[in-house]
């Protein structure tokens, strides 16, 4: 026997767990801007071309900005510079 998830499932699902999560943590004044971000944050169904490969581009490349800046900062800085490079890393 196979079941079949309508959307309607699976968005009951995701706002129960939703719940359940804002539940752990009643009076959470993070909890709807959380909320709010991360469904600001969901692609819809058929997202644009360019939207797609902006976002592929940032997490492939982008996360090498903070390494590469590191890196600068401690070739062309001083002393107080590589200081602060140092508490980034670890």
């Amino acid at each position: 026997m196979t079941t079949t998830t309508s959307k309607t499932d699976l968005i009951t699902c995701q706002h129960d767990r939703i719940a359940c999560h804002a539940a752990i943590r009643p009076g959470d004044p993070m909890e709807p801007r959380n909320q709010a971000f991360f469904l600001w944050l969901n692609a819809p169904e058929h997202p644009n071309t360019l939207v797609v490969t902006l976002a592929i581009s940032f997490a492939e490349w982008l996360l090498w900005a903070a390494p590469a800046l590191i890196g600068i900062s401690w070739l062309c800085g001083n002393e107080n510079a590589r200081i602060q490079c140092l508490a980034g890393i670890t």
